[in-house]
């Protein structure tokens, strides 16, 4: 059973649980094993949020709180794509000997600017048409 929290600064109208496994049952409905925690908390005005990988199968989706519901919405399915290729292996970040991260889509490491990095691109063409469907289903 996936399980999924929330620890936010701020109660949105649309609930971020809510979203999260809509996508869940749009984008990896045979998965049954994921945690993810949502937090939101104030940041510079142009971040939207983002994804982090705590082990194979739990993530952290962090989220600025100044955001419309919106923006929220958009931003909880953008980053639930980055979940989803994580879970099939496509987005993987890995150490460097040098001691840096780095991240490599389908075993290849790409040095596109974050715009055209292969991962922002999927999650961005597909955060619009995902939106418009979770409205339709709420």
């Amino acid at each position: 059973m996936n399980l999924v929290t929330v620890d936010s600064t701020r109660k949105f109208p649309t609930d971020p649980e809510k979203v999260v496994r809509w996508a869940i049952s749009r984008l990896m409905p045979r998965t049954s094993t994921l945690f993810i925690e949502v937090e939101s908390y104030p940041m510079e005005l142009d971040e939207y949020g983002y994804c982090e990988r705590l082990g194979p199968r739990h993530f952290v989706i962090t989220l600025n709180s100044k955001m419309t519901d919106k923006e929220m919405v958009g931003t909880v399915l953008h980053e639930m794509v980055h979940v989803r290729q994580y879970v099939r292996g496509h987005l993987k970040d890995v150490l460097t000997k040098r001691g840096s991260w780095q991240m490599l889509w389908k075993g290849r490491i790409s040095k596109h600017k974050y715009e055209k990095q292969p991962w922002e691109i999927e999650a961005y063409g597909l955060e619009e048409s995902l939106y418009k469907e979770f409205r339709n289903d709420s």
